[in-house]
């Protein structure tokens, strides 16, 4: 029977084959011969392993582990520690408490022998449970001796083996160009010897790197490859993530009827080979999905259950923050970013959803308008600015740029948001991202009425809205339209601005903690709210701890900002305690437009705020010749960014 197992396996029927095996072991239960018991669990977990039942495989793997460590038989014990993996190479077996521990001692046992199976399980660990390790320099220093070793030895299976092992283990948003050749290297080598299973893993690989490249055809052409190679294997594994790319694809080309229909399939397919990230691939899909047709936050309670259930799984954190802001809860959107953001986001894994999670976050961090998060993820996403972000192989946000022009048009940098919203367009074009391409005309629609080109500002939101419409994305369709209404002809007129701000909000939250800062936010926008009011101050936007407000006279301006800052001092004398707010006044000529204003002068009472230290009240010199009769502390000469002349301004006594 046990040659019959191996002859059923050959010929593709892995049920047959496991029945056999099964049948062998059953046969045996009253002999003492263990070395003929672990030939047949491992000839079993194989079997088991093909037919997709990941769950009987992985019991049979682990008691022939057992067993060989009890006969002292390292080859087998390394045989079924790589089994117990799974099929994949890169199989991170997430929650799992065995396969680390596994793969360890197998490679203890091998005592540092420089064969095939050694360079496997080198492998295996750097490609599957080190992935989610933020420290890549472990999983690189072992993928890259797997290599060396197969190479040596020249056994070109083992070569396949750890080049997959390899291209996973250096996943990340770094060295595309070295990727791509190793995931051709590994189609090349899997074809001369046979191996159709680890060939298509070299599809997998390329098709989703020409994705994170914005090259559609190649991307399609290897998904194809992929799913041919499939289908002729008839392993359910092999078949999830071919229609997982699939799904993908359909996703960001804004085909969702399809991609619906295929989700389940997925699901069904994959649920006895890679039950916990089948589940996990579809609630991805299902979430860009949600998130395109503005329903993510009903997506909410399955990412916290899935988080709780895979901890080490972080991408599942910039989720959570993003449909924490599709829900309202930008407070608590906000807690999830701060506390990534405290180590600059290190941890994240630079892995192969990395790209993927930090555009999350630079949406959520421009959507809760923390402008120090926003700034470190600028810096940490420029250098892929060409690229597309992927989390492979579930999910694709479109192209990098965008959320880079996001950042920068909410900084008022117009040149370099131009720059990357327009580069945005041309990779989500290229890539028939219809949703990507959607959201990046709405916010170059944003800066071109920001700088004066309203013409080609509607031209934006109108293709904007068109493509909305006919991809059911209500959220964004209202939008365009509400912002195109509201971009009737403006006019001049002279306003004097107000910009407030919290200092040190960062320090005082790490002090304080969550619930207590959100409770001082409140009582400080009640306070500042009633002080406009009284002053008949105009409140234009409230972004995190700030406010943009705009008054009639310079003179009702500036006695509200020492009303607020008597008040705050008030409260600290009583209570003990208050937040230290600084203030910028400035008095211009803007255009009004409904519910804001826009211009120059709006941007030189933001930077004068930004200048002013806590506590301060900070005016500009021509503002302060329309109000006498303030004690002044001292005067300055302010460098603005983005203005060539520098600004005098003066510190007003409250």
């Amino acid at each position: 029977m046990e040659m019959a197992g191996e002859h059923a396996l050959s010929r593709v029927a892995y049920e047959e084959a496991a029945r056999l095996f099964a049948a062998a072991l059953k046969a045996l239960q009253r002999s003492a011969d263990d070395r003929r018991r672990l030939d047949l669990l491992l000839g079993l977990g194989e079997a088991l392993a093909r037919s997709g039942d990941a769950a009987a495989a992985k019991k049979s793997f682990f008691q022939a582990a057992a067993l060989a460590r009890r006969l002292d038989l390292p080859e087998q014990l390394a045989r079924a520690a790589l089994g117990y993996g799974g099929r994949f190479v890169w199989e991170a077996s997430r929650g799992d408490p065995h396969l680390a521990s596994l793969l360890a001692d197998a490679i203890a046992a091998a005592d540092r022998r420089r064969d095939a199976l050694h360079a496997r399980l080198l492998a295996r660990l750097a490609a599957g449970p080190l992935r989610d390790d933020p420290d890549r320099s472990r999983r690189e220093r072992l993928s890259a001796e797997a290599v060396e070793i197969a190479e040596e030895v020249g056994d070109l299976p083992t070569l396949a083996y750890v080049l997959d092992g390899r291209y996973a283990a250096i996943w990340g948003p770094d060295a595309l160009d070295e990727r791509m050749a190793i995931a051709r290297r590994l189609v090349e080598t899997s074809r001369r010897i046979g191996d159709r299973e680890r060939e298509l893993q070299g599809h997998h690989y390329l098709s989703l790197a020409f994705l994170e490249a914005g090259d559609l055809g190649g991307a399609e052409r290897h998904a194809t490859e992929q799913r041919m190679l499939a289908r002729d294997l008839k392993q359910p594994a092999q078949l999830l993530y071919a229609m997982t790319v699939d799904t993908t694809l359909a996703v960001l080309q804004g085909r969702y009827d399809e991609a619906a229909e295929l989700i389940p399939q997925a699901t069904a397919v994959g649920q006895r080979a890679e039950q916990a990230m089948s589940v996990i691939y579809s609630l991805f899909e299902r979430y860009m999905i949600a998130r395109d047709r503005g329903s993510a936050a009903s997506l909410l309670d399955e990412l916290l259950a899935a988080a709780a259930r895979f901890p080490t799984y972080a991408v599942l954190q910039t989720l959570i923050a993003d449909a924490y802001v599709s829900a309202g809860r930008k407070a608590d959107a906000h807690a999830v970013l701060r506390r990534l953001s405290a180590s600059a986001f290190s941890e994240i894994p630079r892995n192969d959803e990395w790209l993927f999670a930090m555009t999350m976050l630079a949406d959520v961090a421009c959507e809760v308008d923390d402008r120090s998060a926003a700034s470190i993820l600028y810096d940490l996403l420029l250098p892929f600015q060409e690229h597309v972000g992927v989390s492979a192989p579930d999910a694709c946000t479109g192209a990098v740029a965008h959320v880079l022009g996001r950042i920068r048009l909410r900084e008022g940098a117009w040149d370099e948001a131009r720059e990357h919203l327009q580069r945005a367009l041309d990779i989500n074009q290229r890539l028939n991202a219809r949703g990507a391409t959607a959201r990046t005309r709405y916010q170059l629609a944003e800066l071109l009425f920001q700088t004066g080109s309203e013409n080609a500002a509607v031209e934006q939101l109108t293709s904007c809205s068109q493509a909305a419409d006919e991809l059911g994305m209500e959220w964004l369709a209202e939008a365009a339209r509400n912002l195109l209404a509201g971009r009737t002809p403006s006019r001049a007129v002279s306003r004097t601005f107000v910009f407030t701000d919290i200092v040190r909000s960062t320090e005082l939250v790490a002090a304080i903690g969550d619930e207590a800062w959100e409770n001082v936010v409140r009582w400080h926008d009640q306070v500042l709210r009633e002080l406009f009011a009284a002053h008949a101050g105009d409140e234009i936007d409230h972004a995190g701890d700030g406010f943009f407000v705009a008054f009639s006279t310079p003179r009702a301006a500036i006695e509200c900002g020492i009303a607020i800052q008597r008040r705050l001092a008030e409260h600290r004398r009583v209570a003990g305690f208050a937040p230290e707010v600084r203030i910028g006044i400035h008095a211009d000529q803007a255009r009004s437009r409904v519910g804001t204003y826009t211009g120059s002068g709006v941007h030189r009472a933001a930077r004068i705020a930004a200048a002013a230290a806590g506590g301060e009240i900070l005016v500009s010199q021509a503002t302060l010749s329309g109000a006498n009769g303030y004690d002044l502390i001292e005067k300055r000469s302010l460098q603005l960014k983005g203005f060539r002349d520098p600004l005098p301004v003066v510190q007003v006594a409250w």
